[in-house]
């Protein structure tokens, strides 16, 4: 019958640190939201779907002698939680830098803006409508309706 050696241990034995204890890295804060914003502006900029759309809208626009002054956006979505909201609103200001629309003529409602959206908005100097009219809003000058359609639970 043979003995077992119960003295045996291991020479490079290394405890495991826990997950947790590996997470206390510094956490680095995001950047400011005008610059997200920016920065998907700048991207689309760069792409030709971008200018092709410009050019759509100015045809459009100049066949019918429209010349919008003002822009109502309902419905972006929040820039702050939202990469695709950022990609639209970035896609709204070249489209106003393309028809020369002042960003104090862009007014935007959205119920899921945050205080954070709303401080880039008053940033970029866009107005902020406080009201939900359910789309009767009065429009007495050429706009562009920027409106973000929500596709209905259980409709078709």
């Amino acid at each position: 019958m043979s003995t077992i050696d119960t003295n045996f241990t291991y020479s490079d034995f290394k405890p495991v640190l826990s997950r947790k204890k590996r997470k206390n890295k510094a956490k680095v804060e995001p950047p400011p939201l005008i610059t997200l914003v920016e920065q998907a502006r700048e991207e689309l900029a760069k792409d030709d779907w971008n200018s092709g759309c410009q050019q759509i809208l100015r045809e459009h626009l100049t066949v019918h002698s429209l010349f919008p002054v003002q822009v109502l956006c309902l419905g972006l979505g929040s820039p702050s939680s939202s990469p695709n909201s950022r990609f639209q609103l970035g896609f709204l200001l070249e489209i106003c830098k393309s028809m020369h629309i002042e960003h104090a003529n862009v007014s935007v409602y959205d119920p899921v803006f945050s205080k954070e959206d709303s401080a880039l908005f008053e940033e970029l100097g866009m107005r902020l409508l406080s009201e939900n009219k359910e789309g009767r809003y009065p429009l007495d000058t050429p706009t562009i309706l920027w409106v973000r359609i929500r596709q209905l639970v259980g409709s078709r």
